[in-house]
């Protein structure tokens, strides 16, 4: 009876602990890995080893579960018989078969993935054990595994999943509608071009090269603007950009007659169709607040401003005190429609 009861609990005990280190090995999520490399960097880093070569983790996991199964269910069977007699062993089986389901699998599966945040420390090193104690048959399954799978692919997340967990993580209440939106935003830069947030040209407020400091202070334009583009025979001509404080410190100076051609610092260019990602990156490379877009013939299609950029991501418009526009791209799409013939 001894012998029986050793039997039953070495299938059951061990099933239970296969099945509940599986589960929580295989929900561990790897946003949590990295955070736990944080905390705890030794347990994070080996888990994500694991992670990353999970097909030793699990050759370990199922080689035990499979010696605890048969050993357990023939030492039941056998036991069963010595003590019972042949006339219960179908019954016994039967038992043995609903308990494993129970024990060893859905309740320690189901805690597994439920507690596998808990369980990381206890499921990390615990399978690096099972790993070490089964080396030979845990190569040998490895080697069969990776014949049969093919070339290895790593688990990653792509776009779509990060966005799609961005959604479940604003409908849960863990972040904010806003903190989801700007996560998708964040990862849809690169889709969406200059051309699509830039300010076209013929809304641009420019001055030109030849104006001075006192012409350009009665158009009120240095009061409006902190960034203004200078032009010299046309809007496709950008000499440069001038800024508002210079304007000023000329003006408390006296030097109402400097040009706008002599304070023009140079404006870089980009090309309309480049993306807002690599845009906001060049703007923190250059330190700038203004780029000049350019169509494909090389003329000025409009500028871009780092204010733009930042929109893009927020997905809002950012209205100061003095702006009396509030979407520059819809007045351009105003006035194109008023200029066109009837």
């Amino acid at each position: 009876m001894l012998l029986l009861i050793f039997y039953l609990m070495l299938a059951l005990g061990v099933s239970f602990l296969c099945s509940l280190l599986e589960a929580a090995f295989l929900s561990m999520p790897y946003g949590h890995i990295g955070l736990l490399s944080e905390q705890s960097p030794r347990t994070g880093k080996r888990l994500m080893q694991l992670k990353t070569h999970v097909d030793r983790p699990l050759a370990a996991i199922l080689t035990l579960n499979t010696i605890a199964h048969t050993v357990g269910a023939t030492g039941v069977g056998a036991q069963a018989q010595i003590v019972f007699g042949s006339t219960y062993v179908a019954i016994i089986g039967a038992v043995l078969t609903l308990l494993i389901l129970l024990i060893s699998e859905i309740i320690p599966k189901t805690l597994g993935a439920v507690y596998c945040k808990g369980l990381a420390g206890f499921t990390t090193w615990t399978i690096v054990a099972m790993i070490y104690g089964m080396y030979p048959l845990v190569i040998v399954c490895d080697w069969l595994s990776r014949h049969v799978s093919g070339q290895r692919h790593p688990n990653v997340l792509s776009r779509e999943e990060l966005q799609v967990l961005a959604e479940m993580g604003s409908s849960e209440g863990v972040i904010a509608p806003g903190e989801a939106r700007t996560i998708r935003n964040l990862l849809a830069l690169h889709e969406v071009r200059i051309k699509e947030i830039m300010t076209p040209r013929h809304v641009v407020e420019m001055v030109h090269a030849d104006a001075s400091v006192e012409q350009v202070l009665d158009s009120e334009l240095a009061l409006r603007f902190a960034r203004m583009p200078v032009y010299d025979q046309s809007p496709d001509e950008l000499v440069g950009i001038v800024l508002r404080y210079q304007i000023l410190q000329h003006m408390r100076h006296g030097e109402n007659n400097i040009t706008m051609r002599e304070l023009a610092r140079p404006i870089h260019a980009i090309p309309e169709t480049a993306d807002v990602a690599s845009t906001f990156t060049e703007f923190v490379r250059r330190r700038e607040h203004l780029f000049q877009v350019v169509d494909e013939y090389g003329g000025t299609a409009g500028i871009v401003t780092l204010e733009d950029t930042v929109e893009t991501l927020l997905g809002e418009e950012i209205v100061d005190e003095t702006d009396t526009v509030m979407d520059m791209r819809e007045l351009a799409l105003r006035l194109a429609r008023h200029r066109r013939p009837d």
